[in-house]
């Protein structure tokens, strides 16, 4: 039978002794020394073992042997499997991040614990394999997720204290109700409202998971108000319930594409799993937290169906929704959306596109100088703090204020009759047919409703490639950028110019887009999907 693994510590200084077991089926112990102050090179070797000697020499620091070492966990303590010549095994030992061993019992149970947390809530290789904007959108998504399950338990007993139920059945029969009725109502809701979002969710991820998180309190709220309106209570409950279903669907269309950005080696199933175990274990906590405030406010006589108890509920209530609302708005502004549309578009390349424009318009020569010392684009982590998600988003150049107002993917019939103020007097319809230079997309600058006025139009060519498509944006915004710049009677000009400008900085501006980490496989701007097909008969 072997002898236990016993690992005591026999004297303590600069240099650390210790006895280590040379394999698990071996009884005898080798003396070692460990120099505190060595890093991770300081996992304590193994002696030959000496039969017949009562004491075994002391190996110095500086004579141990090669070894093989590998990582099989990471944390504050790394546990790593190490081989070397001496004891011809393989052990494992716990290191601190100070590289000292960590053989204490508690050590190796917290060591376990910690472990197993993080394989259940973090993806594998945390924090290496996800990007840095993940741990705090997961933590104010995770308060979000808490207090949202607690703000609707709550209004669930109100919603069956409307039906004059007593506080007391009300709390035993909360969360069973509460999944009964959001799964038998608002079903038909939600199928109509994904069919009419669509593929926004991926444009604009941010908003819509506020959006959702914004209706699921209203949602809430909805259902605390019954107890003051009971003759409407299936009325309300009804509408209620299709705002959650809706909710609950942007929630997870939204979340698709967060996690997407979140994944650095191609985990993105393994960021979405452990997404679940989170909501799971936020879904828990909130469950259990709105089941304790229901009994603290029965225990103090304000749990009933009257104004009293009405008062307290609110009183919990409202600051709870608050925290809710707050942490989604937080988590969205932490989190960095590396997809392309039209918004984030132009904050990426705005600053540097300003001084592009200043920079042509003084003349500046040659050409290719437009672009030395500038910064063209900024990364997604610095426009994440500028996007707008609350609100929807109006870029500057698409309102009737501007000079020349920007259009992208108008009704292609509101325009065939107009003609193009580029010196050839061509009518709209003649210059779609033939590219120009704009392979996969028409960015045209045409005459305007009013005499003398312009107004830049943007379409998109059916099989229009992500590039093509972020290059039309581009070439659109740099017309209207001229044509304010320049001023009216100068069309011809703006239009040669914008051109020129574009051939000579676009390449650069697209693989700057790519290195400062922005998904170049798709783009959002087409969101409308009226895209032109171009027949030229034979």
């Amino acid at each position: 039978m072997p002898a236990p693994l016993v690992v005591p510590r026999l004297s303590r200084g600069t240099t650390l002794r210790q006895q280590w077991p040379l394999g698990p089926f071996q009884s005898r112990l080798s003396l070692v020394s460990i120099d505190a102050k060595r890093s991770l090179n300081s996992i304590p070797d193994h002696s030959k073992r000496l039969p017949d000697q009562p004491k075994v020499p002391v190996q110095s620091a500086d004579q141990l042997p090669p070894e093989i070492r590998q990582r099989i966990s990471r944390g504050v303590r790394s546990r790593w499997t190490v081989h070397n010549n001496i004891s011809g095994a393989w052990q494992t030992h716990t290191i601190s991040t100070n590289g000292s061993p960590e053989n204490s019992r508690q050590a190796r149970l917290f060591e376990g614990f910690s472990e197993r947390i993080r394989q259940a809530f973090l993806p594998k290789g945390f924090p290496h394999s996800v990007t840095t904007d993940y741990l705090p959108y997961t933590l104010y998504n995770f308060a979000h997720s808490v207090t949202g399950t607690i703000t609707g338990t709550l209004s669930m007993q109100s919603l069956l204290l409307a039906l004059g139920m007593s506080a007391s059945q009300s709390i035993t029969l909360a969360a069973t109700t509460n999944w009964i009725i959001k799964d038998g109502f608002g079903l038909l809701g939600g199928v109509i409202y994904a069919s009419v979002v669509s593929n926004r969710f991926d444009a604009n991820p941010k908003r819509f998971r506020f959006v959702a998180a914004l209706m699921l309190q209203v949602a809430t709220i909805a259902e605390m108000m019954t107890p003051l309106f009971p003759g409407c209570f299936l009325l309300m409950a009804s509408a209620s319930n299709i705002m959650k279903n809706i909710s609950y669907l942007a929630t997870s269309a939204t979340r698709a594409s967060m996690h997407k950005g979140f994944a650095r080696e191609d985990n993105l199933g393994d960021i979405t799993g452990k997404s679940g175990a989170q909501n799971t274990a936020a879904g828990l906590v909130g469950t259990g937290c709105g089941i304790v405030i229901s009994w603290i406010l029965e225990g103090t006589g304000m749990g009933g169906a009257g104004m009293a108890g009405s008062f307290a509920l609110w009183s919990v209530f409202v600051p709870l929704c608050a925290i809710n609302l707050g942490s989604a708005y937080i988590a969205n502004v932490k989190v960095a959306t590396r997809s392309m549309n039209q918004q984030r578009l132009e904050l990426a390349w705005g600053p540097g596109l300003d001084q592009i424009i200043s920079r042509w318009t003084r003349g500046t020569r040659p050409r290719k100088a437009l672009m030395d010392g500038l910064v063209l684009v900024a990364g997604p982590e610095d426009v994440s703090a500028q996007e707008q998600f609350v609100m929807k988003y109006k870029s500057k150049y698409e309102k009737e204020s501007a000079v020349a107002p920007l259009h992208i993917e108008p009704l292609v019939t509101d325009y065939l009759g107009r003609r193009v103020v580029d010196g050839t007097n061509r009518v709209v319809s003649d210059v779609i047919v033939s590219a120009g230079g704009m392979d996969g997309y028409r960015a045209l600058l045409i005459e305007g409703k009013k005499a003398g006025s312009s107004e830049v139009v943007l379409w998109f060519v059916e099989g229009s490639s992500p590039m093509q498509q972020v290059r039309g944006v581009y070439h659109s915004v740099i017309l209207a950028e001229l044509v304010e710049k320049m001023g009216p009677g100068m069309e011809s000009v703006v239009v040669n110019d914008a051109q020129e400008i574009v051939e000579t900085t676009f390449p650069q501006i697209w693989e700057q887009l790519g290195e400062t980490g922005w998904e170049r496989d798709s783009c959002h701007v087409a969101w409308r999907g009226r895209f032109l097909q171009v027949h030229e008969n034979p």
